[in-house]
């Protein structure tokens, strides 16, 4: 920019020109709007101090729920890895003590005592994959479901009066599980033929019978008919027979 008196260069900020020491008057509305760039730039950043200032707490928050988070998360993978470990742990010993286990197994099925069959191989981590162990899929199978019929009969009619919970809903899973029972049996009966622990499978089946009698009162032809009824009238059987209605 050059100077109006002598024809100097001087610069956009000069105040007056170097050489003859004339106003710079052009450089006066640079130098106004320069200061108002200056105080609108302080007021931003101190208005973002204040603001930073203002939401440090939340932003401290913020950063300790994340590392929480991720302590969570990382606790929640090593106790992970550790079960499976243990799991594995577990069955590396059935693979073990195959002979004593299934002499145990074999002693609970003399016994008839399929509930404590059934929580043995749970209890040891048993796989029914297991060639050493797979005599025993089907029985596994059915004695789950038996197990879960058995303890549904006894805690509804033997403890009904301690239940606090809705007692038709816990009717309505006794009426699943001895279903569930009897219908894995009738699917499970081709497959009996010939099988090397079919008595026990059988004896399941006479003893849930038997429960089955004694608990709601009722005969053979009266077995036969509940078992042959709806899942509607089975249920309002039991209500009849554990609520008195």
């Amino acid at each position: 920019m050059k100077c109006r008196n002598c024809g100097a260069e001087v610069g956009l900020l000069d105040k007056v020109c170097p050489y003859c020491g004339s106003d710079n008057i052009e450089s006066a509305g640079h130098r106004t709007k320069l200061d108002t760039y200056k105080k609108k730039s302080k007021e931003t950043v101190e208005r973002a101090d204040r603001k930073y200032s203002s939401n440090k707490p939340l932003i401290a928050g913020s950063i300790i729920l994340v590392f929480l988070i991720i302590g969570v998360i990382a606790m929640a993978i090593a106790e992970e890895k550790t079960e499976f470990m243990d799991l594995d742990i577990a069955h590396s010993e059935t693979l073990k003590n195959v002979e004593s286990f299934k002499a145990t197994l074999n002693g609970y099925l003399e016994a008839g005592d399929y509930i404590s069959f059934h929580d043995f191989f749970e209890g040891h981590h048993i796989y029914e994959t297991d060639p050493e162990y797979e005599e025993y899929k089907l029985l596994l199978t059915l004695s789950y479901e038996y197990s879960s019929a058995m303890n549904s009969m006894e805690q509804l009619i033997l403890f009904g009066d301690g239940y606090t919970s809705d007692k038709r809903s816990v009717i309505r899973m006794c009426r699943l599980d001895i279903s569930s029972f009897y219908t894995r049996y009738g699917y499970a009966e081709d497959d009996l033929e010939g099988y090397k622990y079919r008595e026990y499978a059988e004896d399941m089946k006479y003893k849930l019978d038997t429960a089955m009698k004694i608990y709601f009162g009722l005969d053979d032809k009266g077995l036969a008919e509940y078992l042959a009824s709806s899942e509607n009238k089975q249920a309002l059987f039991i209500e009849e027979v554990v609520l008195g209605e």
